[in-house]
């Protein structure tokens, strides 16, 4: 329990930003009452600036999913949650005033919900444009929450932590490094018939005759610099049809890898160079899993490459099972965070008679060491998710 002279030591400063007070006057302007459009404004203002707060500590929150976010709630009810993804709710209540001139006690509106993880009290200063974060209360029992019942704002964080969800990392793409991958993971030449380096949008190349030396070295003349990007990627896909126990064109995708010309062509020549050569130190690791959609098979390939700073880069794509046949138009990856917030997505495309165009779609990203996410594949009414950490 707090002392209300001890808010001083304890309380979070906060600045209120322009464009939340823009974005609660919108709020507010929603009401033609005046009293009820400021406490529209004080409540919209609370729930953005715990949000804000969370934010810098990297806590996630879902600002838009609660019923503040929602005029068909907020116009008719004092509500000031804020959504904190499979935990629940906090509200984040507004007392208005400098810290010397706030009442010893907050009103309550509503009754404790359930899903409440708790009260946040937020000190507002309109003349200041200032705020603080004064602390929180697990519970609530009656209509008055008094100041002093307060805990610290460090208590509050810790509290949100110990609740959040223990989440499975599954697949640990660290272990890839050291050869141990996990059950169902296989390279890719055992999952597809007939094997495939695919790109990262369109079909597969055509077989190039690899009958003689200069078949290579034709190949081989296409990676100098100054050819475009394109046709040195589309070159270094036919190396990987070609260039099998070939010691000149291990050591050119070694050097691409290393000096790093751009990434698509370091992902393609690191991809390349593992299927040639799964042992050498610069080689992309790339495994495959079939996922069943329904009706429909697909594989999940997952392609990592060690960059600096010990992180890893991740390459994700599906893939149709038979490179000749496309993927079905409107199937979806998305790439989330490990408590579900979207990040990055594609989804096959088709043509103006409705015919799938991609064998293969992808996204590309690199995640510090030691983050979780989530992959989620979609078509239709079916989906399969897995999770990973890098």
């Amino acid at each position: 329990m707090l002392p209300h002279s001890s808010f001083d030591s304890v309380a979070i400063p906060l600045v209120i930003p322009k464009q939340v007070q823009a974005l609660a006057e919108q709020f507010a302007a929603h009401c033609p009452d005046p009293s009820k459009a400021r406490q529209i404004y004080h409540n919209t203002l609370a729930v953005h600036l715990v949000h804000n707060y969370f934010k810098i500590l990297g806590i996630p929150s879902h600002l838009e999913a609660g019923n503040s976010w929602n005029p068909a709630v907020y116009l008719f009810h004092d509500v000031a949650d804020l959504i904190l993804p499979h935990q629940g709710s906090l509200e984040c209540r507004a007392m208005l005033g400098s810290p010397l001139e706030l009442p010893s006690r907050c009103p309550i509106p509503s009754p404790f919900q359930e899903d409440c993880l708790g009260y946040v009290l937020v000190q507002i200063d309109l003349e200041t444009q200032t705020a603080a974060i004064l602390g929180f209360v697990p519970v609530v029992s009656g209509e008055w929450l008094a100041l002093a019942d307060l805990r610290s704002p460090d208590e509050l964080i810790a509290h949100v932590l110990s609740n959040q969800p223990q989440i499975d990392p599954g697949v640990d793409l660290r272990q890839w490094l050291q050869n141990q991958v996990d059950q169902g993971w296989a390279a890719l030449e055992n999952l597809m018939n007939p094997p495939s380096l695919s790109p990262a949008r369109g079909v597969a190349m055509p077989v190039v005759d690899s009958s003689s030396t200069e078949a290579v070295a034709s190949v081989l003349r296409l990676l100098e610099p100054d050819q475009p990007e394109e046709v040195r990627v589309q070159a270094i896909e036919v190396l990987g049809q070609i260039g099998q126990n070939n010691h000149q064109v291990i050591q050119t995708l070694s050097q691409l890898i290393q000096h790093h010309e751009g990434e698509e062509l370091h992902w393609k020549a690191a991809i390349t160079l593992g299927h040639l050569n799964p042992t050498h130190p610069d080689a992309g690791i790339r495994r495959g899993i079939h996922l069943p959609l329904g009706n429909l098979q697909v594989l999940l390939v997952v392609t990592i490459l060690l960059k600096p700073e010990n992180r890893l880069g991740v390459w994700l794509q599906v893939e149709s099972i038979q490179p000749e046949q496309p993927l079905p138009p409107g199937l979806t990856l998305s790439v989330l965070t490990a408590t579900g917030e979207s990040r990055l997505q594609v989804t096959a495309q088709a043509d103006a008679q409705g015919r799938g165009i991609d064998s293969v779609i992808g996204r590309r990203f690199t995640p510090p060491a030691g983050t979780c996410f989530q992959v989620q594949v979609q078509w239709q009414t079916e989906q399969i998710q897995t999770n990973f950490m890098a």
